[in-house]
């Protein structure tokens, strides 16, 4: 099965954006009638939470959508306020191995969208904190167990409403997958342990977290 995978930034990045995309495709007149069955969504947590979405009012407009989910990524992202303590905390976070899109949301629920972290960094430079927006999101893989230390957050939450949506529909995806890839990029203070035991803790935490909500029993 293909599992077509929401990015901030990407073709399309929204829940909204993929039905539109689906529903265009589907509908098309060479689109082969059996295209439901193989062509899916790979709901990345990290991706989702990065454009400031719910997780289970999302899963369920896919599955109301009859949208087949081929895999769901289990991940975390970095979430902050932009205060001058803030940013100085995420420059550590800057590097140029992977892209790391931002969206910036001010007080009324605005967005602004930047490709990668130094460019949010650049244009937040010179900007009062007020002007920078309420909340920052930045698509950064973090460990599923280990929160950044403040003033820098993550997007679990979001994670754990993924698995309580797992909880209620059990079938509604049979392919689970840890997705931090980041280990290598990480600053300091979150490779503290070997990446064989963040891989073990992360691992622990995962499934400790299913099993609360009796999910794979």
């Amino acid at each position: 099965m293909l599992g077509l995978e929401p990015e901030p930034l990407g073709w399309f990045e929204t829940t909204e954006e993929t039905l539109a995309f689906l529903r265009e495709f589907f509908a098309r007149p060479d689109t082969p009638r059996c295209a439901r069955e193989v062509i899916g969504v790979t709901y990345d947590a990290c991706h989702l939470a990065v454009e400031y979405e719910e997780a289970g009012e999302s899963l369920a407009r896919l599955r109301d959508a009859e949208i087949r989910l081929a895999k769901i990524h289990f991940s975390s992202a970095l979430r902050l306020k932009p205060t001058d303590a803030g940013l100085k905390a995420l420059r550590s976070f800057a590097e140029p191995v992977y892209l790391h899109q931002v969206i910036a949301r001010d007080g009324e629920g605005a967005l602004r969208r930047f490709t990668d972290l130094p460019e949010a960094l650049a244009w937040a430079e010179n900007l009062t904190e007020a002007a920078r927006g309420a909340e920052w999101r930045v698509h950064f893989h973090v460990p599923l167990q280990a929160t950044p230390e403040p003033p820098l957050g993550d997007t679990r939450e979001h994670l754990t409403g993924v698995m309580d949506f797992l909880a209620r529909d059990a079938g509604a995806c049979a392919h689970l997958e840890m997705e931090t890839y980041t280990w290598a990029v990480l600053p300091e203070p979150l490779r503290a342990a070997r990446v064989e035991q963040q891989i073990a803790a992360e691992y622990a935490w995962t499934l400790g977290e299913l099993a609360k909500r009796g999910v794979g029993e």
